[in-house]
């Protein structure tokens, strides 16, 4: 039973991590070109916070039931960390090989969330102090065009990074 849950728990994080970048990068973003500038930075700002808890958290259960089943198969070595923790004789096989690409792209997707989440969104939500000049507000709009720009394009390259994930996960069933 335990193998039942913990497989579910890892296909339903990685489905709701691709699922919940599948819908951002498709209709939400065509939505928010609709919308008035003003109300579409709102609204973006709103559901990057949302998804931001989504991904977190499919991305921990994603990762700890990953690495449960991985010792829980016999797959795993504590002592290897330059193998992300996979045995030696794992590596060698082609089951081996696509647990270790799931694995990378897992960090991967760790290390460009992070850089999201604590660099680049907190970039979006800064204020400006009441009688700023004009050429500073220009500069603080222009930090926060180039934060938005960075999130999309790693948020895109996390998109990608899941799908391989995903894709090296069904080739080992």
């Amino acid at each position: 039973m335990l193998d039942i849950g913990l497989r579910a728990a890892h296909v339903i994080a990685v489905i709701a991590y691709l699922g919940g970048g599948l819908l951002l990068h498709g209709p939400v973003r065509r939505a928010l070109r609709l919308v008035p500038p003003g109300q579409a930075s709102i609204l973006a700002s709103q559901v990057g916070n949302d998804f931001t808890l989504v991904s977190w958290g499919s991305l921990l259960v994603w990762g700890i039931s990953g690495y449960w089943m991985l010792f829980r198969y016999g797959w795993g070595d504590i002592s290897s960390p330059l193998t992300l923790f996979l045995t030696a004789s794992a590596i060698g096989t082609a089951r081996g090989a696509g647990l270790f690409v799931m694995i990378l792209a897992w960090y991967l997707l760790l290390v460009n969330a992070s850089v999201i989440s604590f660099v680049l969104r907190p970039r979006l939500e800064k204020k400006l102090a009441a009688g700023v000049d004009s050429a500073e507000a220009a500069r603080a709009t222009s930090r926060m065009m180039a934060a938005a720009r960075w999130i999309d394009r790693l948020a895109l390259a996390n998109l990608l990074l899941a799908a391989i994930a995903f894709l090296a996960g069904a080739l080992l069933l």
